[in-house]
């Protein structure tokens, strides 16, 4: 790397990717991705996202962090759903594993959405005239939905009393 690291193609690859993160939180995935749609080619992007994040200006753990930090509430998912996202999102497989591992369990965080939903004024408002058990129903469909198995939803929703 340290050839390629010297080279006027990759002072510029390499700016082309701090001006692409600026002040956010990037996944090493998504600027790798970034480049090579820019034309470098793989080596080249490999070897900036590698310094990059050797001086901590891409960091894995911060962007799965950001990009789950709005999947709570009514958006809660399962760690399924969440580690699936995070790869999608370009975050390397190993370092999604252990971010997701660090999670809450999926009984709880299934617990947060029903909460959530049992809070939510836009969720009761569409539901009239339902039994208390159609409407635990409702609640464990809409977790499998969001990547829960059906035995934790059930489980959420007994544990939850519905």
């Amino acid at each position: 790397m340290s050839d390629i690291s010297n080279s006027e193609i990759f002072y510029h690859a390499r700016a082309n990717a701090l001006k692409y993160i600026g002040f956010r939180s990037c996944s090493s995935g998504k600027v790798r991705k970034y480049l090579v749609d820019k034309g470098y080619d793989a080596f080249l992007a490999d070897a900036v996202v590698e310094e990059l994040t050797e001086r901590n200006f891409i960091d894995d753990y911060k962007a799965c962090k950001q990009i789950l930090i709005s999947r709570c509430g009514k958006k809660q998912e399962s760690k399924k759903y969440s580690y699936n996202r995070l790869v999608a999102a370009g975050v390397e497989p190993e370092i999604a594993e252990d971010y997701i591992s660090h999670l809450d369990s999926d009984l709880i965080t299934c617990k947060n959405l029903y909460s959530a939903i049992l809070t939510s004024n836009e969720f009761n408002s569409q539901i009239v005239d339902i039994t208390p058990e159609d409407y635990r129903l409702l609640l464990i469909k809409y977790a499998v939905k969001r990547g829960y198995t059906t035995e934790i939803a059930v489980k959420a929703s007994e544990d939850f009393g519905c």
